[in-house]
C-alpha cells in the first residue's frame, strides 16, 4: 500500500490550477482531510494537503505547503492516503526468504523437531545423534507455508492469557536466530505472536496442519536416497540367478533406458 500511495503521488498531474483563495473551508482544506509529507533524511520532498472531492467525484481539491493556489488532482491520491493505518502494514505474518533459512525448530503438542539445511536437502540429528534425512519437499513446505500466511487483522501487542501451543523458530547463516512465531487457537480463530515484530495478529488461515505435524511426517521415507543419473550398474539378485544392467550411455541419458547393455549370468553357467 505504501508503494500504491507513492505511485499515485508520482503520477498525480495537476488537472487544473484554480488560482489563489483565502477561504479554504468550502474545499475541505481548513483543516485538510489529509496531509501528506514526504521526507528524505532532513529534506522535505513534498508536503501537500488534500480536501474534498469535486461534485462529480472526478477530482480532489489540493494545496501545496506555503502556496495559496487551489489545485485539482486525481482522486486516487486521496483514496490511497485515506486508508487505515493497518492497510500500510506488512500483511505477511512473517516476511522472509526460504533460501535464507538454514535451520528451524518446530514444537507442537504432538512432537518437537529440528531440521538443518545440508546442501540441497535437510536433515535432523534427533535420534542418537544419527543424521536422519528429511523429505526434500515436506521439510521445505513448512517454511513455504509460514511465508504464505497472511494477517487477517492486527491486535494489541500483548500475549497475556495466551500460551502458544505451536512454535516455529527460524535461524539464518551464522546460527543467528531470525524469528520465533507462536501459534494458538481460540474461538475458531488462529492467532500468532511474532517476536521479530513484537506484534500479535489474527491469521487469515487455519494452521492446524502445522500444529499436527510430527517428526515422521517430515523424514525421508525413501528406502534409498540417490541420484539416478549417478547409477552406472544395477544388479538384481534372484534365486534363479543374477541379472546385471550396465549403463554405457552418456551421464544424463539414463532417462532413455538402462538396458543399453545387459549381461545375464545363470547359476552353474
Amino acid at each position: 500500500m505504501v508503494i500504491s500511495l507513492l505511485d499515485a503521488l508520482e503520477h498525480a498531474d495537476v488537472a487544473r490550477n484554480l488560482g489563489a483563495t483565502d477561504d479554504l473551508a468550502p474545499f475541505g482544506l481548513d483543516p485538510p482531510e489529509v496531509r501528506i509529507t514526504l521526507r528524505a533524511g532532513a529534506d522535505t520532498l513534498l508536503s501537500v494537503s488534500l480536501g474534498n472531492g469535486t461534485v462529480d467525484a472526478a477530482w480532489t481539491y489540493a494545496l501545496r505547503a506555503r502556496e495559496k493556489n487551489l489545485l485539482l488532482v486525481p482522486t486516487d491520491v486521496a483514496r490511497a492516503a485515506s486508508l487505515p493505518m493497518d492497510a500500510y502494514r506488512n500483511q505477511r505474518v512473517l516476511d522472509f526468504q526460504t533460501r535464507d533459512i538454514t535451520r528451524y525448530e518446530l514444537r507442537n503438542t504432538l512432537d518437537s523437531m529440528e531440521w538443518v539445511r545440508r546442501g540441497h536437502g535437510w536433515c535432523s540429528t534427533r535420534e542418537f545423534s544419527d543424521t536422519i534425512a528429511g523429505d526434500s519437499v515436506a521439510v521445505e513446505a513448512v517454511l513455504r507455508r509460514l511465508r504464505g500466511l497472511r494477517v487477517g487483522s492486527f491486535m494489541a501487542d500483548s500475549t497475556v492469557g495466551f500460551t502458544p501451543a505451536t512454535t516455529l523458530t527460524l535461524w539464518q547463516a551464522g546460527d543467528t536466530q531470525f524469528a520465533m512465531v507462536g501459534f494458538w487457537r481460540r474461538e475458531q480463530r488462529w492467532f500468532a505472536y511474532v517476536d521479530r515484530y513484537h506484534r500479535t495478529v489474527v491469521i487469515d488461515d487455519d494452521v492446524s496442519d502445522l500444529a499436527d505435524l510430527t517428526f515422521n511426517d517430515l523424514r525421508d521415507r525413501r528406502v534409498l536416497t540417490f541420484a539416478p543419473e549417478d547409477a552406472v550398474r544395477i544388479a538384481e539378485l534372484r534365486p534363479t540367478g543374477t541379472r546385471v544392467y550396465v549403463n554405457h550411455l552418456p551421464r544424463h541419458s539414463l532417462d532413455v533406458t538402462l538396458n543399453s547393455s545387459i549381461a545375464v549370468s545363470r547359476a552353474g553357467l
